[in-house]
């Protein structure tokens, strides 16, 4: 028997601007595409799964809305894991003496030219 004044644990169901999804799912097509794109140079891949990943080289906008659905479940998954951090006030991280902002060490490196 639970005890009433016990805070019981709550579901929170959130629901997430499509757009922002759209634009995850987009950066996952994006992602994808490099990575198989790489995979089949650089591996001995069949040539069916080639054709049939060939196929899907497309912009995001222009895949049918089944494949559209696999880039928007890792989508949803991203989109779950910053909110996690956006509503534990923990998306950013304060570092001692670090009150000018971003250094220039902390940004991504910028990508060399393609295949070089």
């Amino acid at each position: 028997m639970s005890n009433p004044d016990t805070p019981q644990p709550t579901t929170v169901q959130m629901h997430v601007n499509p757009l922002f999804i759209e634009e995850l799912s987009k950066l996952e097509h994006q992602q994808w595409m490099e990575w198989a794109g790489s995979l089949m140079e650089k591996e001995s891949l069949s040539e069916e799964r080639c054709e049939r990943w060939r196929q899907f080289m497309v912009p995001y906008d222009q895949l049918p809305e089944d494949v559209k659905e696999f880039d928007r479940v890792w989508a949803r998954r991203a989109a779950a894991i910053i909110l996690k951090y956006l509503l534990l006030g923990k998306f950013t991280e304060a570092r001692v003496g670090d009150d000018d902002g971003p250094r220039a060490d902390d940004a991504p490196a910028e990508p060399g030219p393609a295949g070089g």
